[in-house]
């Protein structure tokens, strides 16, 4: 069985839909868990439509809000009774051959950690959009699915950016949350890409290249708002200096990390010259050669797209 848990907050116009895809799957052998955060839109009213499914084998309403996502998803760890977890998140819908192919996957390759779908990114009004997304999607294969070592996938899709982008896009082994440290509760924007990343250690992890997976990009979502107010960016830094050392990554993958990082901190610059310098002067106290890093960063970006 599958346990999907959907944790909510104030998603009241996106949730119909997306519980809606969810009882739609082809592959129907699932329990639902709804956790709801205490929100303070119509969500309770949709969330009492489905309480008399016969999938739904519980609905938590929290007395007040967590303020975590992260404290939510390990809520619904220890409600989860299936062999294998989704975290469908509540403002994105699925494919209805969702669940079915990524489970397909999962049976056939019992050492892979996590299968994940490709997304189409979508606004408030279900239209594709095109954004930073497209860097991290890839063309179809032939047997429309890509085999990664764990570890080299760290190093090929988590190193730099987070190419497990959506939570949504998911299933993977209940069993393999037992790799997983507390290290990605203590984030509020990038937990999930430390969480992708330990559980992909040592294991295996496989790609479906079809667009299965509805990802939604909205003013009030997670994702945009950390951009807002740049804890992302400060999350990122500490994320990716975790990541090369878990990996025990040689001298060329350290630099490419630290150049990018250079990188990424001069991109804000001139939108605000305050927070850049404050970012800055921390990370070059630590790591003074991050100049010259940028500077291969760069060289090696230039090589791959060559």
């Amino acid at each position: 069985m599958v346990s999907i848990i959907i944790p909510n907050y104030n998603h009241s116009i996106f949730l119909k839909q997306r519980i809606d895809s969810i009882i739609a799957q082809t592959y129907q052998n699932f329990e639902l868990i709804i956790l709801d955060d205490k929100s303070t839109d119509d969500s309770l009213d949709i969330i009492n439509q489905y309480k008399d499914d016969p999938h739904v084998s519980c609905i938590v309403i929290n007395n007040q809000n967590s303020g975590n996502t992260f404290s939510q998803w390990e809520k619904g760890f220890s409600l989860a009774r299936g062999e294998y977890i989704w975290i469908a998140e509540s403002d994105d819908y699925a494919d209805p051959n969702f669940l079915e192919s990524c489970v397909r996957e999962l049976d056939c390759n019992p050492d892979c950690a996590f299968c994940y779908s490709d997304s189409y990114f979508i606004d408030e009004n279900n239209n594709e959009v095109n954004l930073w997304i497209e860097q991290l999607r890839d063309l179809p294969v032939d047997n429309n699915k890509i085999l990664f070592d764990g570890n080299e996938f760290i190093k090929e899709r988590l190193i730099i950016k987070n190419g497990v982008y959506n939570a949504s896009m998911v299933v993977f082994r209940k069993d393999c949350i037992n790799n997983i440290s507390d290290l990605f509760k203590t984030f509020k924007y990038c937990g999930d890409w430390v969480f992708w990343a330990e559980m992909a250690r040592n294991k295996k992890v496989i790609k479906i290249t079809s667009y299965l997976n509805y990802f939604r990009h909205h003013k009030n979502n997670t994702s945009k708002q950390s951009a807002n107010n740049y804890n992302d960016m400060r999350e990122t830094i500490r994320v990716i200096l975790y990541l090369k050392n878990i990996i025990n990554a040689d001298f060329k993958l350290n630099l490419y990390a630290i150049g990018y990082i250079y990188k990424y901190i001069r991109s804000i610059r001139h939108e605000d010259p305050l927070i850049y310098n404050e970012i800055k002067s921390n990370f070059m106290h630590d790591y003074p050669y991050a100049y010259l890093a940028s500077k291969y960063y760069k060289y090696r970006l230039k090589k791959q797209k060559s």
